[in-house]
């Protein structure tokens, strides 16, 4: 049998405005989700310059000028698209989130499914292209939360048992 957590009465924020997060699990830092961005921007800059060397290698042609430069961007967006879903179809974090030890969470502190997943991945492409303003509003957000986060109603938070990375000084 199943069981579900309910809370007992709903939290509220400083400001007494409803908390959206109803589980105990507290969001990563920024500096834990700053890493595990770069991490994971580093792993897409690396898979472009791959693409890159590999044409020129096979001897592909990528045109030149406003063709070029469209092609260009065109295949940074596949590459980084592909990055995002290939970690949602495998059911796991990034390879950032991974290396940093953080989870995905549901607001209910339950694990994230497949579409939660795909709806975090959209809604990160929303966030960014939006000029970073879903990235950014986690800094005015009470709860610390991106646009990506409110939207999937996911966060990342540190798995349970993570001891290497964020270990504090006594």
């Amino acid at each position: 049998m199943d069981f579900v957590r309910v809370a007992s009465s709903p939290r509220t924020l400083k400001t007494a405005v409803p908390a959206q997060i109803y589980c105990d699990h507290a969001v990563a830092t920024p500096l834990h989700r700053f890493v595990a961005g770069a991490i994971d921007a580093s792993m897409i800059f690396l898979a472009f310059g791959m693409f890159i060397v590999l044409a020129q290698f096979t001897g592909g042609s990528f045109g030149e000028g406003k063709f070029f430069w469209g092609l260009m961007a065109g295949s940074f967006l596949l590459i980084s698209l592909f990055y995002g879903l290939i970690w949602t179809l495998c059911d796991r974090e990034t390879a950032g989130m991974q290396m940093t030890e953080l989870e995905l969470v549901t607001f209910d502190g339950f694990p994230v499914d497949r579409r939660a997943r795909a709806a975090r991945v959209a809604a990160t492409w929303l966030s960014f292209c939006a000029g970073g303003i879903g990235v950014l509003w986690a800094t005015a957000d009470e709860e610390k939360l991106s646009w990506h986060d409110h939207i999937s109603k996911t966060f990342p938070t540190m798995r349970e048992g993570a001891s290497s990375f964020h270990q504090q000084r006594h």
